[in-house]
């Protein structure tokens, strides 16, 4: 299977009250590619999460590894967090009741850092098919405009794969794309979640203010989504959250007992390093 070949059009979600999300929430989601702010957990809990990110952030800088993507089928802490049943409840309303996490990572920027997330479509780089992923962006920090918070384009689910240079701004997005849908902020309070579907053109500019931008996402599919790379598909650290794939495509990695990230072992990241 070639690029040319995967399925990039968004699929209307059925719009009817949810265990979670309202018909009028659901609607939302189909018109504009996204719905927020969902509340997840409360503050107690997101100091608890907070103290668990934070120990894995600062294990991963002393042992050398970078970031912290994928790891929800190697540390407890991670796989509880993606199989939470608030989660999947808001998940469920959108891609039905069988449901895969496929992909994690923790994005983080800190006080007064430059980088710059590009406007892009994350389906379209990923190479699955079809464009049936719904992202979940948790905040483990309040996120708004002074600090970095991503933004996207209204609608632009819609579009199919859209022409976009590779600079943070309006004006490098093609102007029949923005219409009169004006990048919207994806303002959010710690324990909030937004879910995005995969095709939303998004970015996020620089975080030039004194306090830290983080999240953790995960990736959520419906079984029939495939990959073009079969490599890459024997290697998925997948988890079944919901529900069963009947195909066995999708291989469930039930909850690990480790959650120290310095006893990951260096094969099993090697698959990591590769989402």
């Amino acid at each position: 299977m070639f690029k040319s070949q995967l399925d990039l059009t968004f699929k209307n979600v059925t719009i009817k009250k949810g265990a979670v999300l309202t018909e009028d929430q659901i609607k939302f989601y189909n018109d504009k590619g996204y719905v927020k702010p969902i509340r997840i957990y409360d503050e107690i809990e997101m100091e608890e999460i907070n103290s668990y990110i934070e120990s894995l952030l600062s294990a991963s800088a002393k042992i050398g590894r970078y970031g912290l993507n994928c790891y929800h089928s190697k540390l407890q802490g991670v796989w509880d967090i993606a199989t939470n049943s608030r989660i999947l409840d808001c998940v469920e309303d959108i891609l039905g009741e069988d449901i895969i996490c496929w992909a994690s990572a923790v994005v983080c920027k800190n006080a007064h850092s430059s980088k710059v997330i590009p406007w892009h479509q994350d389906a379209v780089i990923w190479n699955l098919t079809p464009a049936r992923t719904v992202n979940v962006w948790l905040a483990l920090d309040d996120a708004d405009v002074e600090n970095g918070a991503m933004q996207w384009i209204p609608g632009s689910h819609k579009k199919g794969p859209v022409k976009i240079d590779s600079e943070f701004s309006s004006n490098e997005i093609d102007i029949n794309l923005l219409e009169t849908n004006l990048p919207q902020i994806n303002s959010l309070k710690a324990g909030e979640c937004s879910i995005h579907a995969d095709m939303l053109v998004h970015g996020s500019p620089a975080n030039l203010s004194s306090r830290r931008r983080c999240a953790i996402v995960f990736r959520y599919c419906s079984p029939d989504v495939r990959s073009i790379d079969e490599k890459w598909a024997e290697e998925i650290e997948s988890i079944i959250c919901r529900g069963q794939d009947e195909s066995g495509y999708w291989r469930h990695h039930p909850r690990p007992l480790n959650n120290d990230l310095a006893k990951v072992s260096e094969s099993a990241l090697s698959s990591v390093r590769r989402q």
